[in-house]
């Protein structure tokens, strides 16, 4: 026989099972949805699109280069011949630098304007065309006379002095071909190390720190595109993997063959890892055992008896200049041995940031690799946000915090404000803007909880809450049940009743 439970004790747990299904309804349920639903930030996706689809069409670099002339004065008729001239063979050639790389000769320049080259028509006077100055942006054009400079002055222009600046900026605008040039990818601070590195344990001294202090001039000329911090050191015991061959038919020299350039650091035994965050530039300097044999080691086809390593830094091989060193006498390497050794290695340096080979004139090559890393940083920014919009649309649990939204927005705002300056010839500023856009687009991308939360999914979540949601959920499951049980009973009672 069934015991009859009291009615008040009935309608009691009825108002307790609903009191809590009205709890959990109205505060367990916002409560897990509050503490499981990711944050989202919206961020500015169709302008970002409209940039990185839009982006060359925004720039429009226009380099003014000013002309003058030992004969007649420039007239506006030769100047517009010569411009025109200038944009067919450009749109020829290159149709991709449509509108966004070209050259604007003018007349004689103002002094206020550093941005601008200077072309100057001589008299000829010997067999050499023209000259490229090393340490300014001026050219001399030799010619018999006005008229017949000016198909100088066009090969000249875009055959050497920027012809491989045009090529970069094609490859960079279409995407396609392989950068000629052997850098390391741009980063605000470079690492920059000096080493002596002597064959055997003798003790040679290097007279390091006053060719430094003049190497600082060149490093400060590249200060608006990387910051460098400078070391030294002195590695001893530096042996080559396999000894050189001797000329068969001089026995003064030994011959390191180019197949062989490849191996000849040993990177095992000659302690020159660099571990830092930011990018390292190496630049070695060999002490050879052979200095004490009267004999020199010598780079095959090298003039300057050095060679560059892709995407790590150069070496060059030191040969005392001494008839024959005896092992018992203090050695040390000069400032004035040292000096042209470091000229080797500015011309590396600037070819490992990204300079390109041609002209050999650095004032130049530093203009020239300013603009291209203008263009190069503006890229892979925008392919930075580019790749975080794909991310977070295929990623729908990933998390958006505000800061990335906030360094998105940054970065946009250098974006622009690079083009703006590049656009105004403003080189130096336009490339500082574009770096801080590149470091604010990779903050956004790799920002701590936007990709922590990547590898949380929503299973994880599941498996954190379900310990506490089970036994919750069953009782009130069972409650409801029994609750819909005794309705139906009631409603057979009533039945009867009736």
């Amino acid at each position: 026989m069934k015991s009859s439970e009291a009615s008040g004790v009935k309608e009691a747990r009825k108002g307790l099972i609903l009191y809590v299904l009205v709890f959990v309804l109205s505060l367990g349920l916002p409560l897990y949805f509050g503490t499981t639903t990711v944050h989202r930030a919206d961020l500015p996706i169709d302008e970002i699109n409209t940039l990185s689809d839009h982006l060359f069409d925004k720039i429009g670099i226009n380099i003014p280069v000013y002309i003058t002339s030992e004969y007649e004065a420039v007239s506006d008729s030769f100047l517009d011949r010569l411009n025109g001239d200038i944009r067919s063979e450009l749109t020829a050639k290159h149709p991709v630098l449509n509108n966004l790389w070209s050259l604007n000769l003018k007349l004689d320049a103002p002094d206020s304007d550093s941005e601008g080259y200077r072309v100057n028509i001589k008299k000829k006077t010997g067999d050499e065309k023209f000259h490229i100055h090393a340490d300014k942006k001026e050219i001399d054009i030799h010619s018999t006379d006005l008229e017949s400079s000016a198909e100088i002055v066009e090969d000249v222009l875009l055959g050497e002095v920027f012809q491989s600046e045009i090529e970069e900026v094609s490859r960079i605008v279409s995407g396609s071909g392989k950068s000629a040039h052997t850098a390391l990818p741009h980063s605000d601070v470079t690492n920059i190390v000096f080493s002596l590195l002597v064959e055997d344990g003798k003790p040679v001294a290097w007279e390091v720190e006053n060719v430094i202090k003049r190497f600082d001039s060149v490093l400060k000329s590249l200060g608006h595109i990387t910051e460098f911090q400078v070391s030294t050191q002195i590695q001893y015991y530096s042996s080559l993997t396999h000894k050189p061959l001797s000329l068969i038919n001089d026995q003064t020299k030994y011959i390191i063959a180019e197949d062989d350039l490849s191996t000849f650091i040993n990177y095992g035994d000659w302690n020159i890892n660099n571990y830092d965050v930011h990018p390292t530039i190496n630049f070695l300097i060999y002490f050879p055992t052979c200095n004490y044999e009267n004999k020199r080691l010598l780079v095959q086809n090298s003039v300057t008896n050095s060679f560059l390593v892709p995407q790590w830094g150069g070496v060059h091989i030191f040969n005392k200049n001494f008839p024959i060193l005896r092992r018992e006498d203090p050695i040390t390497i000069t400032e004035s041995e040292l000096a042209p050794v470091f000229e080797i290695f500015t011309v590396q340096l600037l070819r490992l940031l990204g300079a390109p080979e041609k002209p050999h004139a650095p004032v130049i090559n530093i203009d020239v690799l300013t603009r291209l890393t203008t263009l190069q940083n503006l890229k892979r920014s925008l392919e930075n946000l580019k790749s975080l919009v794909k991310v977070t649309d295929s990623l729908s649990e990933i998390s958006i915090p505000d800061q990335t939204k906030h360094y998105v927005a940054e970065c946009i705002t250098e974006i622009e404000r690079a083009i703006e300056n590049a656009n105004a010839n403003l080189n130096e500023i336009a490339v500082e803007a574009s770096t801080r856009a590149l470091l604010l687009s990779d903050s956004a991308f790799f920002d701590k909880e936007m990709v922590q939360q990547a590898y949380f999914p929503s299973e994880h979540k599941l498996a954190v809450f379900l310990p506490l949601l089970g036994p919750v959920a069953s009782i009130i499951f069972l409650s409801l049940v029994r609750l819909f049980k005794d309705w139906k009973q009631q409603r057979k009672t009533n039945k009867k009743e009736t």
